[in-house]
């Protein structure tokens, strides 16, 4: 019989942490789990932790692979996972002991496609959890609190589905594995920002929707070496976002609606607020129509004229200093 869940848990050099986060999960209240750990090919003590662990847990098949990023991990397992659900877990962080037995719940009681959590900070430094009124507390949901223990896509207003109240995350849920089937959801690979694509993907195509009004995964923060330190790489947003417009392509021929004209705002801001870091060549037309309403390309591309304007005047101003 299969699973109610399938975990998947990409590790990659998380040796000091990893056996919190699988403790964790190995200790759920709700056992009837399928663990699925993919070493994307870790040069510290992280193999032999996954190989002692998955020697006492029947549940857990463990997968080495060479290094390919969280993506490809991640993209490695779903095609393995047998479980009614599947649920994402960064091998740094750790859920609390009721997570799956309250995301389940829901889940199986309305035939949901995507059951959500709130998320709360467990500060590295420190030790100490924190909650905090952000998009950790998912206002894109806030409206249906308290009155509705399910809702669908519709109830939600397109142009706050793609803004800064949704937290864009892969690990805050449980989704029905034959949704991600249906529409083939993957990561894209070799990028930063991987969860936009799934996070829109799923979410736009799902039917029936839950929220667990509880704190259920901890979110590390202040760790050190990690990847979302990598801000020279914010420039790969141009990537993401084509990618999530060709999936809203996808999307519009299944259900009809076209979500571009509420993709186009939030595109437009993150472009803006990245812009330093994009290479300027990923910025014509043809790749801008893809992601932005005629409007918004027209908006951007003043901006763009306006600070590259504003640096050449600089480095004219800087150059003549130094004459």
């Amino acid at each position: 019989m299969a699973p109610a869940i399938s975990v998947i848990i990409p590790v990659y050099n998380v040796a000091p942490w990893l056996r919190e986060c699988l403790d964790s999960v190995v200790s759920q209240s709700f056992t009837d789990l399928e663990i699925i750990i993919v070493d994307d090919g870790s040069t510290d003590e992280s193999p032999q932790i996954i190989a002692e662990y998955a020697s006492r847990d029947k549940r857990i098949t463990a997968i080495r692979k060479q290094n390919g990023g969280l993506g490809a991990a991640r993209n490695t397992a779903i095609p393995l996972a047998t479980g009614d659900y599947i649920a994402f877990l960064d091998s740094d962080d750790k859920i609390r002991r009721d997570a799956y037995e309250k995301l389940y719940e829901p889940a199986k009681k309305y035939d949901c496609d995507i059951v959500y959590c709130q998320t709360a900070y467990l500060d590295d430094q420190t030790g100490n959890i924190t909650e905090e009124d952000n998009q950790t507390a998912l206002p894109l949901f806030k409206k249906f609190r308290g009155t509705h223990h399910s809702f669908s896509l519709e109830d939600i207003e397109p142009e706050k589905i793609f803004s800064y109240d949704s937290f864009v995350v892969a690990w805050n849920k449980i989704t029905k594995r034959s949704l991600i089937e249906k529409i083939n959801a993957r990561f894209p690979e070799g990028l930063i920002f991987e969860d936009m694509p799934f996070y829109f993907n799923t979410l736009l195509n799902a039917k029936t929707l839950s929220v667990v009004w509880e704190r259920l995964i901890y979110y590390r923060i202040n760790r050190k070496n990690s990847i979302m330190n990598a801000s020279n790489r914010q420039g790969e947003i141009v990537e993401i976002l084509q990618t999530i417009a060709r999936e809203l392509q996808a999307t519009k021929s299944r259900t009809g609606y076209d979500y571009k004209n509420a993709l186009s705002p939030f595109a437009y801001q993150e472009l803006c607020y990245k812009f330093k870091q994009i290479d300027r060549n990923k910025l014509g037309k043809q790749i801008l129509d893809q992601i932005l309403t005629v409007d918004d390309r027209k908006r951007f591309e003043q901006e763009m004229l306006r600070k590259t304007s504003f640096v050449s005047k600089l480095m004219s101003k800087l150059s003549r200093h130094k004459k």
